[in-house]
């Protein structure tokens, strides 16, 4: 598809560069048009100084005939008629010019025209063509879909498997999140600080199933027999949802809610809360696995984490 594209697209620069060329030579037409117009005037103002010559010369003759001898009358006589053909050659000349003047203005509209209409065409038939070969591309995009994700599946499984990215973290030594704003970015560029978060950048961590596969770790806490990490996949995004849905648990360390339900992941806090932006339990007012926390909990120096039952 691309390489079709490219071609209608060198297509279009050729039509373009003809345009342009068509257009050089339209000034160029014009600007000998112009140069015609200026001969024209010189002729004419050339010939009027001629025809009062002419008639001076008239006048001088009439009132010198009784004067002059035969010889002379027969040199003046010669002198007048040649100045006569010269004035009726330019004359001829200046209609003639004239002629191509006109001529080339007329020529020159229509191949103005002419190329408007080829480089219009030449646009039209360049938009159904990139049309239609981005319908072409959406048809194949569809068809090759499903084998591109399963590629893709497959590629990651096997090149990026135990890779993890870190998207929060949360040191109480460092304090709280000033509000809900401030918890979904802070300190971007450094993941190691004890108030980090880029939260509101989940969307690109889909995978090719549009879920996502999260892992959240307390490493103090020593009293689980496992990792203490609850790591499951969900396709609801906690940022934006407050229904959790596509809940899959992979390894569970800590099972049990604030409510004391099965653990379920993780959804977005109820609007009205002003303890944390993320919790296990979004449609209770309990909030424990608080990410985002902006107020201490139970002590001065604790948030609310993972209920102590691990049964």
């Amino acid at each position: 598809m691309l390489k079709k594209m490219e071609i209608v697209e060198a297509l279009f620069e050729k039509n373009y560069l003809m345009a342009e060329k068509a257009d050089l030579k339209m000034d160029n037409i014009f600007l000998k048009m112009n140069h015609l117009d200026l001969k024209m005037v010189t002729l004419d103002s050339k010939l009027d100084k001629f025809e009062d010559v002419h008639s001076e010369i008239i006048s001088k003759n009439n009132e010198k005939e009784n004067l002059v001898t035969p010889l002379k009358l027969t040199i003046e006589n010669e002198k007048l008629e040649r100045f006569q053909e010269t004035v009726s050659e330019m004359t001829n000349l200046i209609s003639t010019l004239k002629n191509i003047l006109e001529l080339n203005k007329s020529n020159g509209e229509e191949t103005v025209s002419q190329f408007k209409s080829l480089n219009k065409r030449f646009a039209n038939d360049r938009e159904n063509k990139i049309s239609n070969l981005i319908k072409d591309g959406d048809s194949l995009e569809q068809m090759n879909m499903p084998l591109i994700n399963e590629a893709a599946r497959i590629w990651v499984a096997q090149n990026q498997a135990g890779q993890w990215r870190r998207v929060f973290a949360h040191n109480t030594s460092g304090g709280l999140f000033a509000n809900l704003e401030d918890s979904k970015n802070k300190n971007p560029d450094n993941e190691n600080s004890t108030l980090f978060s880029i939260l509101d950048q989940l969307e690109n961590f889909w995978d090719f199933q549009g879920n996502f596969q999260f892992k959240i770790c307390y490493p103090e806490l020593t009293f689980t027999p496992i990792t203490p990490c609850n790591e499951w996949i969900q396709s609801s995004n906690p940022l934006y949802e407050s229904t959790i849905t596509g809940f899959k648990a992979l390894r569970i360390a800590f099972r049990k809610t604030s409510i004391g339900a099965s653990f379920g992941g993780l959804g977005l806090s109820p609007k009205s809360s002003t303890v944390t932006l993320i919790d296990e339990t979004p449609s209770h007012s309990n909030c424990f696995f608080a990410i985002g926390a902006m107020q201490y909990w139970h002590k001065k120096d604790t948030i609310p984490g993972p209920h102590s039952s691990i049964s």
